[in-house]
Order: C-alpha cells, then sequence, then structure tokens
C-alpha cells in the first residue's frame, strides 16, 4: 500500500454544497477502526473492526437489531485479528476475509503506526506490516453473535483482504504475501464454488501491486482493481475482467497513480477511484466510468484535495456515493458525495469534522445507509434521508428584497434547484407541499444570514406530479409551482 501524498487544501467546483444528516452512532468503545458493515435488514447489522491490544492486535465486531441505535459487543477467540470484509449470503448466516494472529507475535505487531491513512487502511484490513499471522475465511450463522473460522488460505498466501459473493456457494477473495516488493505486496485472487471450504488461484503469476477490490457482477463476469508495480518506483492502475468466471483474465493498465475500489452495477457499467496522473503537478482524486463493460473510462469528478476510500451504489437505482478524507494543513473533514443520475453529477455532503478515514459503506435503499472508519476510534455514520438537501450560501451579493426564484430544471426528475433571496437576517422556511395543499417535506427551518441561497430538492421517493414550494420569513410568503416527470 503506497503511502498517501499529502493532502491540498480542498478547492472543488460545484453548484452546491451540502448541510449533511449523518448521525454518529456509538458502539462500546472499544475498537481503533471499523473496516466492514453491513445490514441483513434495516435492522439487523454487523460492524467488524480492529482493536490495538496490550501484546496483540485484536478482532471487535458489534451487532444490531435496531438499526444501530445501539450496538452490541460480540465475542471471540482472542486469536482473531480481524474481519476486512463480509457479506450475508442467508438470513443470519455471513461470510468474511480477514486473519488471525499465530502465537508468536512481533514487537512491530502489537502497536501499529496509525499516523498516515495508508497505515489506517492497513490496519483495517488487518496486515499492517504483519509478518506472523494466517488468512481466513469467517462464517457466522446466528446474525455475528459468534463468529468461527472455516478455512485458511492455501500456501504461500497469508492475508485474505477484500471479497464478493454471487451467491451462498461461488465467490472470489483477494490474497496477498505477507512480505513487500518496494511498496507493494504480491497478490491472486482465489475462487471457492463450495462456499469457502477449498479455495484456488485464478492467476497463474501474482500480480505485484495492490489489489484492493473484486466484483462479481455475474457467474462469469467479475472485476478486480488495484494497481500495478512495473519500475522500482512506479506503478499503474489496473483493472482485470473475466468472462468465464475467472479462468482468463484480460488486462487493463490506466495511466494513474493507482485505482482503488470498483463498483459495478451490472455488467457494463461500473466506476472506480483513482489517484492521479503521473505527469501531473497537483495531486488528482477522481471517479472514472465505465458503460462498455471496461473497454473505455471517462471522468465524472475530480478534486485536488480529496482522498476518496470507497463507493458504492444501491443496486441500478442510479443513486450512490463515494466517500473520503481531507487532511490537508491540519484540516480534517470526512466527505460522502451523493448522485442520483449514474454519477453524472455529485453533491458534496460534510459527514464529520476530525482527524479519521472513512473505510466501509453499505446501502439498504436509496435514501437510508451507513460509512464507518476510524483513526484511534472506530466510527459508524448513518444517514436516513440522503444525507439531506443541499443548500449553498453565495456570498458577496446583498439583495434589496425577498425574492423566490423558480426551480432549475422545470419539469424535473428527479432533482431540481431552488433558489431564493434574503434581504435581511432572519427565520427562513422553505417548504414543499401537494396539490391538496398537504405538507411534503420542509426544505429549511432555520436562522440564516443576508445572501442568495440555493437548495437542491431530490424528489425520488415522490411520484409525478404537481408540487408547490413556498419561501415564507416573517411576513413575507411566496409560492412557486414545479412539475416531477418520471
Amino acid at each position: 500500500m503506497k503511502k498517501l501524498l499529502p493532502l491540498l487544501i480542498i478547492c472543488f467546483v460545484f453548484n452546491l454544497k451540502v448541510s449533511a444528516q449523518w448521525i454518529q452512532q456509538y458502539a462500546p468503545n472499544d475498537a481503533f477502526v471499523f473496516g466492514g458493515i453491513n445490514f441483513e435488514n434495516p435492522n439487523s447489522g454487523i460492524v467488524t473492526g480492529y482493536k490495538l491490544g496490550s501484546t496483540n492486535t485484536e478482532f471487535r465486531s458489534f451487532r444490531t437489531t435496531n438499526g444501530g441505535t445501539n450496538w452490541i459487543n460480540v465475542t471471540a477467540p482472542d486469536s482473531f485479528r480481524v474481519i476486512a470484509q463480509f457479506e450475508y449470503i442467508a438470513p443470519q448466516t455471513a461470510v468474511g476475509s480477514g486473519a488471525y494472529n499465530l502465537p508468536e507475535v512481533s514487537e512491530a505487531d502489537k502497536q501499529p503506526d496509525i499516523k498516515n491513512n495508508s497505515n489506517i487502511i492497513e490496519s483495517a484490513i488487518g496486515r499492517n506490516g504483519s509478518t506472523n499471522t494466517k488468512g481466513a475465511f469467517f462464517k457466522t450463522t446466528n446474525g455475528g453473535t459468534n463468529w468461527t473460522i472455516l478455512n485458511t488460505l492455501p500456501s504461500p498466501y497469508t492475508y485474505a483482504t477484500y471479497m464478493d459473493f454471487l451467491n451462498a456457494n461461488t465467490g472470489m477473495m483477494l490474497a496477498t504475501l505477507p512480505y513487500k516488493i518496494q511498496r507493494n505486496y504480491p497478490t491472486n485472487i482465489l475462487k471457492t464454488s463450495d462456499g469457502g471450504l477449498s479455495w484456488s488461484s485464478l492467476l497463474p503469476q501474482n500480480i505485484i501491486g495492490e489489489i484492493k477490490s473484486v466484483n462479481f457482477v455475474t457467474e462469469n463476469i467479475a472485476y478486480v482493481s488495484g494497481d500495478e508495480y512495473y519500475t522500482e518506483d512506479s506503478s499503474k492502475g489496473v483493472i482485470l475482467k473475466t468472462t468465464n468466471g475467472g479462468l482468463n483474465w484480460t488486462k487493463q493498465l490506466h495511466d494513474t497513480l493507482f485505482i482503488g475500489k470498483s463498483r459495478f452495477i451490472n455488467s457494463t457499467t461500473g466506476f472506480v477511484n483513482a489517484v492521479g496522473n503521473q505527469l501531473a503537478q497537483v495531486q488528482d482524486y477522481s471517479i472514472l466510468k465505465t458503460t462498455d463493460g471496461g473497454n473505455t473510462w471517462r471522468k465524472v469528478f475530480s478534486s485536488d484535495s480529496v482522498f476518496i476510500s470507497g463507493i458504492q451504489f444501491f443496486e441500478e437505482s442510479g443513486v450512490g456515493i463515494f466517500y473520503g478524507t481531507n487532511n490537508g494543513f491540519d484540516i480534517y473533514e470526512c466527505y460522502a458525495f451523493r448522485t442520483t443520475n449514474f454519477g453524472e453529477t455529485w453533491s458534496m455532503q460534510i459527514v464529520y469534522n476530525s482527524n479519521i478515514i472513512l473505510l466501509s459503506s453499505t446501502m439498504l435503499d436509496r435514501y437510508n445507509y451507513y460509512i464507518t472508519g476510524g483513526g484511534f476510534d472506530g466510527y459508524i455514520f448513518h444517514t436516513t434521508n440522503g444525507g439531506s438537501v443541499g443548500i449553498n450560501n453565495y456570498s458577496g451579493i446583498t439583495p434589496a428584497k425577498f425574492l423566490l426564484a423558480q426551480n432549475y430544471p422545470n419539469p424535473f426528475n428527479p432533482t431540481t434547484n431552488i433558489r431564493f433571496y434574503i434581504p435581511e437576517k432572519g427565520q427562513i422556511i422553505l417548504k414543499v407541499y401537494d396539490t391538496n395543499g398537504k405538507e411534503i417535506s420542509t426544505l429549511l427551518n432555520e436562522v440564516k444570514p443576508q445572501g442568495r441561497y440555493e437548495i437542491e430538492l431530490d424528489a425520488s421517493n415522490l411520484p409525478s406530479g404537481i408540487y408547490y414550494y413556498k419561501l415564507i420569513s416573517g411576513d413575507f410568503s411566496e409560492t412557486k409551482k414545479m412539475i416531477l416527470i418520471k
């Protein structure tokens, strides 16, 4: 894993900045990072992570039966190190990839260095420089109350990092050797067809690089993404694709420092996060999109300051998020970016203002999702409204009177922008109503200073029809009509 270059002060070109409604959920204070989270249904879920022990690094997992309002500590054997990633394959049954500690633990493993994002990620997948662990495949059949080791990795692989299962029997998992070649770990792709009881390697030669994700799309089609070391101090982003269940793979190299996690929503449409161009003077963190099965890619997002650590979509709804961390010049903020149109545009949300890195996510539907992370403590963040609507204040504008502008676009599907002007500081209320006068949503109800404002309305959960939006402040009120067409 390569250390991240210093991040720069945030500099986006966006139409709006989101005042997000992300709620931090509190698990017992017994984990330093959470790297995996998943839910069987809106109430029952599991989060897995890692604790720095006095003599060892220790597995930590918590489960919830009420949507994360309360998280319950899960006991596991002391030898368990971490479950880096997991997913449900049946009711109450989940499988996970990770590692366990062997009896003799080196001093380096006792207190790993976590001063930068790279080392936090290393810890989240249980590797973090350790040479005395064994990769393992874990399973629970009671909703995470107990975990057991179903199998260990075939020799010589000693770490299981990321995985993806197509069904209860068929899955792929990434496995690495314990040592680095320069900055990179030799990595291979393993496959099981019997629910993890046995594994076989799919590549004739290890990739000397860092493979960060695997996506099983259909029985035959799968993608893996990461980066490959090709000179003494250089690497390129790499995407591998199979169309015959892993028997053969085609390789794409990209002119980027590396490619991170991928997310394919079907056999042709997918996204990856990438870092940099080898010749660029300023670091470029971007999202790339393909609509032809990975043959070509185009950039749909770019930033010089937010390190992107993951991306996820809810099925084929067009709604997705990616998330990352800006930590340049002692400015620490965690962001989520949301799209409702298959990644063509993104709106920014501030998730948390602290020195942590976001690592994993799960989406239950278009509005209800979780993000995990950590630094010196584990963090869980939850939103039930997609992170809320966006509001942007355009500074330097001094309106002479109240004005509510016509939304744009209009008609719209499913998002539109509402602009309004405030001549003086006051309580500002903006509401949406249906044709019967029933209140649908309160977009804003707070004190705002003088200025011009713009809010994005996401009507993905509303049926087609005519709606009204109303601005209220003191004795002033104004209403306008908008049309949603789906």
